[in-house]
């Protein structure tokens, strides 16, 4: 069980890389929540506040589709097990649901305002409206299901 110098520092520099990436999200959000609270809470309309929060989601998506495609493309080739191995790490699981959950936010708030823009009729539209609000949760409760499943049977069965 030799473990040499070299790997033990690499696993070692790729945690610090690691946790350093997700504190620097956390930092960001942070500061985007006080500028839209700011923002939004000083006698907004809901265009404004819709718009500015467009903005954050894409704003927090830049890092996140940078990390989510490194990871993804380093992943193509590789099998099911070996892919299923690979998210059942939480850190990677919640990455990767983080990013699949503010790509869906963004649609939907791009969706909604197609919807409100081009469809003149109320019934039309408030259908519409809704089918995007549970197309929106369905994917959300559906992708948080699945990476859920993989990392509790992957690390707890």
């Amino acid at each position: 069980m030799d473990c040499p110098i070299g790997l033990c520092c690499l696993t070692g520099l790729f945690v610090f890389i690691h946790f350093y990436i997700i504190s620097m999200l956390v930092s960001l959000m942070n500061f985007l929540i006080t500028s839209l609270r700011t923002l939004v809470f000083q006698n907004s309309h809901e265009a404004t506040s819709h718009w500015i929060s467009q903005r954050v989601s894409s704003v927090v998506l830049v890092p996140l589709t940078v990390i989510f495609m490194i990871t993804f493309v380093q992943n193509i080739g590789l099998g099911y097990e070996q892919n299923i191995m690979i998210y059942k790490s939480p850190t990677r699981a919640f990455l990767t649901f983080l990013f699949i959950s503010l790509t869906l936010l963004h649609f939907k708030q791009g969706a909604q305002v197609v919807i409100e823009d081009y469809i003149h009729n109320n019934k039309i539209n408030k259908f519409l409206l809704n089918m995007n609000t549970m197309f929106f949760w369905g994917t959300n409760f559906l992708s948080c299901f699945v990476l859920a499943k993989i990392v509790f049977e992957q690390n707890w069965s």
